[in-house]
């Protein structure tokens, strides 16, 4: 089971117009993928992509913490920010196996635009983030 996640929080710049846009691409460039989750706080009609109500108000981009929560998936997992743009094959994003993107403004730092894990092996960051 291969999973792409991406978090739609209303408020912000972003609208269903970007999830769409994402699924497109994964489904042109990264067959691989199983099933494409949308964690949002807003009504989300898009074709091929679950919608998945977010559990929490936390504000702009903290919500992708809840990507992390346990029992949300299982298998491989993708993390994928609504500005990412695929253009070429990227099946070997659906890989098992723990990867993180550099950031592009900070060298040498991990970037949460793009993160792929196993099963529960992040759970504990939503935990410990929701206990505060």
């Amino acid at each position: 089971m291969t999973t792409l996640i991406t978090v739609l929080k209303g408020g912000g710049r972003y609208d269903a117009t970007w999830v769409e846009r994402l699924a497109r691409g994964v489904r042109r460039h990264a067959p691989a993928f199983d099933t494409i989750l949308c964690l949002t706080d807003l009504p989300l009609d898009v074709t091929g992509v679950e919608r998945v109500a977010l559990r929490h108000d936390w504000p702009a981009w903290w919500a992708k913490m809840e990507a992390f929560r346990p029992g949300l998936t299982r298998g491989t997992s993708v993390l994928c920010d609504l500005d990412t743009v695929f253009t070429g094959p990227a099946d070997a994003l659906a890989s098992p196996g723990l990867a993180a993107m550099e950031d592009y403004f900070h060298k040498g730092r991990l970037s949460s635009a793009l993160m792929r894990w196993e099963g529960g092996e992040l759970d504990f960051l939503s935990t410990a983030f929701t206990a505060g």
